[in-house]
């Protein structure tokens, strides 16, 4: 809605005022030029004004787009800085609780010492963990974790480790024997910082047999 100022609200009204008494107070036609006159100088007014307040709406309404957007674009950084660091420490501790879990269910069947102990415990702690937790524990998942802590059986080593390398990347080189093309292998994903996807293609391409043997770390 647009206010006018209260002349020329008076002004409007006078004029009108003037208009609607014509009966009563007969005019010259130069009396009648010079009410229109000033009809036309209040209408005039009234158009500026009119015109100023749209310029001064839109301009209030730029400003509150732009400190909308910059609001939004803050909200957003926030956002997805956050969904990174939570990702971040999703998989840090997944991979920390998978190496213990292999660990400790390596402590246990060595000191056991019975092949057929080991084999039957497997089975029964991974039908448990499977009802209480689901697919993640099933026996050749945690196989696998035991396989993560006897490959990499430092917990210093794997606690740098796992501070760049994701279970995916682990998962990945778990299964390499050769131990000098293991550690190439794992210093090369923590150096260049490659993806899971980017290591299975470097293995796959013989990255390691290509590369000079005095220049492997």
């Amino acid at each position: 809605m647009v206010y006018y100022s209260k002349t020329a609200q008076n002004d409007l009204i006078d004029i009108f005022w003037g208009l609607l008494t014509w009966d009563k107070h007969p005019l010259e036609f130069n009396h009648v030029s010079v009410y229109l006159d000033d009809l036309r100088d209040v209408c005039n007014k009234l158009d500026q004004l009119s015109y100023h307040s749209k310029a001064t709406c839109n301009q209030k309404n730029m400003e509150i787009e732009k400190s909308e957007n910059r609001l939004m674009n803050d909200l957003v950084v926030l956002i997805e800085e956050s969904k990174k660091q939570l990702a971040y420490a999703v998989n840090t501790t997944l991979t920390i609780t998978y190496w213990k879990i292999g660990n400790r269910i390596n402590n246990e069947v060595l000191e056991n010492q019975r092949a057929d102990y080991g084999k039957q415990i497997v089975v029964s702690v991974a039908r448990q963990l499977t009802a209480q937790y689901g697919r993640s524990f099933e026996e050749k998942s945690l196989r696998r974790m035991m396989q993560f802590a006897l490959v990499f059986d430092d917990e210093q080593i794997v606690a740098t480790l796992w501070r760049q390398l994701s279970w995916s990347h682990f998962k990945v080189l778990i299964p390499i024997k050769d131990e000098l093309k293991l550690n190439f292998y794992t210093q090369m994903c923590r150096i260049e910082g490659w993806s899971v996807k980017t290591l299975q293609k470097k293995i796959d391409s013989m990255l390691f047999e290509r590369t000079d043997r005095k220049s492997v770390v």
